[in-house]
């Protein structure tokens, strides 16, 4: 591919992360503003709302999924397009993909799209599609002037702390699913992927990479550091009740093994 192609493709990955991005935050605010109006939900309009920023952003992941998978598939095949040399290459680029943030979050995408709504959980893929919108925008002329500059500097400086209330709000989601089996409203088949697939990947993912951002540091950090604040919390109690306790460790063990 010539130089000239690249930056053309390179620019439309730009554009479509922006755009994708631009829908998800505008159908999150929204879809949460009668929440903060105290005011009633805005009825079947707040269900196509949480529908089209889900796809939107399952869109987007897969895309980005898709696209950085391309050259290693091309690479393991070495050239041979044949079936044999797939099934061969194929465990390793199935560990390539699993361990990738574009394919674990695009999996949580469409896991909540194609389920009951679970508002809570557009919060985390609203603020990352927020975050890729700033960077897109510090690229453009507006974003260049010193004010923009100092703006987007503050938000680089505060991005660990957002990355870590991120990662914190998937615990949480994961957390909200597990008491919702307790009550009639229970979602087994959404919980067992959202906690084996996805809090499981990205507790073990050791990629620093989302849309076209490159994070300062892994999804396994910030998912690292939000366990070990919650187990901080809860370990006093869990210590008062020994059988829940080894439930729990039981759990642990399975969870980061």
């Amino acid at each position: 591919m010539s130089s000239e192609a690249k930056l053309k493709v390179d620019s439309f990955r730009s554009q479509f992360f922006a755009g994708s991005s631009l829908l998800v935050c505008l159908c999150f605010t929204l879809y949460a503003l009668p929440l903060f109006l105290l005011s009633p939900k805005l009825g079947a309009l707040s269900l196509v709302l949480y529908r089209t920023a889900f796809a939107a952003a399952a869109l987007a992941h897969g895309y980005r999924a898709a696209y950085t998978l391309k050259p290693r598939v091309e690479a393991a095949l070495g050239g041979a397009r044949s079936l044999p040399a797939l099934q061969a290459a194929a465990p390793a680029l199935y560990r390539d993909l699993f361990a990738s943030n574009a394919f674990l979050y695009a999996v949580c995408c469409l896991t909540f799209l194609l389920s009951r709504p679970t508002g809570m959980a557009l919060l985390p893929v609203a603020l990352l599609c927020l975050l890729q919108l700033a960077a897109a925008a510090s690229k453009t002329p507006l974003g260049q002037t010193p004010r923009a500059k100092a703006l987007y500097d503050q938000l680089q400086a505060r991005l660990p702390v957002l990355l870590s209330i991120n990662a914190t709000a998937q615990v949480a989601v994961g957390l909200t699913l597990l008491m919702g089996l307790l009550t009639r409203a229970r979602e087994v088949p959404k919980t067992l992927v959202y906690w084996n697939v996805v809090l499981r990947g990205l507790y073990h993912c050791g990629d620093a990479t989302v849309f076209k951002m490159k994070l300062p540091g892994t999804s396994s950090l910030y998912h690292g550091l939000a366990w070990k604040a919650l187990d901080a919390q809860a370990r006093p109690l869990l210590n008062r009740v020994p059988p829940v306790q080894r439930l729990v460790n039981n759990l642990a063990r399975w969870f980061t093994g």
